[in-house]
């Protein structure tokens, strides 16, 4: 029976921790019914709108689309950006759900994260490291993608840029839904 009890005392210890583990720091992450406080690139061609298609078929909820034009320049833009303050020396994973539908984007295509961290708690200036995630090459399948992303002993903001890469002369519409960026210290990047 004690033996039971310090399994049962380990778990509800386990499940205590994960709420906080699991905050997720962003602002509007699912796109419920628009995109503040994203800020859409919507530069070199690109279209950035809110969408109501959503990952999990809520339809009071929705997702950021975006295209890219077969003749633009800039192959790997951003979709949304957005700033968050971060602790120091801390873990943190940072993702999102893409879908990339297979009549509006060719198997090269891709779409991920890119983490800037900043020793400032507004995302200004130079960052201190830049990180591409992981990137999705899945076909019309909602896909998560979550990276690791450690802010260092200066680390102050993560700015979270969501990403495609669209190969030259190809136009590339896809999508982003439930954005994530939370404390790792509890699974210290075992998430996959």
């Amino acid at each position: 029976m004690k033996r039971n009890a310090g399994c049962l005392y380990s778990l509800l210890a386990v499940a205590a921790a994960a709420p906080a583990a699991s905050h997720n720091l962003l602002v509007n992450p699912g796109f419920a019914t628009d995109l503040e406080p994203w800020l859409a690139f919507n530069h070199f061609g690109l279209t950035i709108a809110w969408s109501p298609l959503d990952a999990g078929d809520d339809p009071a909820s929705g997702s950021v689309e975006g295209t890219v034009p077969a003749d633009g320049l800039f192959r790997s833009p951003p979709y949304v950006i957005q700033c968050v303050a971060v602790d120091p020396d801390t873990p943190y994973v940072v993702g999102a759900t893409v879908l990339m539908p297979s009549d509006t984007s060719t198997s090269e295509a891709g779409a991920g994260t890119l983490s800037n961290v900043y020793p400032n708690d507004a995302c200004t200036g130079n960052p201190l490291t830049s990180t591409f995630g992981r990137f999705a090459y899945a076909r019309d399948a909602w896909t998560p993608v979550r990276d690791a992303v450690h802010t260092g002993a200066e680390g102050r903001s993560i700015q979270v840029n969501l990403v495609v890469y669209a190969p030259d002369g190809t136009m590339l519409r896809s999508y982003f839904d439930d954005a994530v960026v939370f404390s790792d210290r509890l699974f210290l990047g075992n998430f996959d």
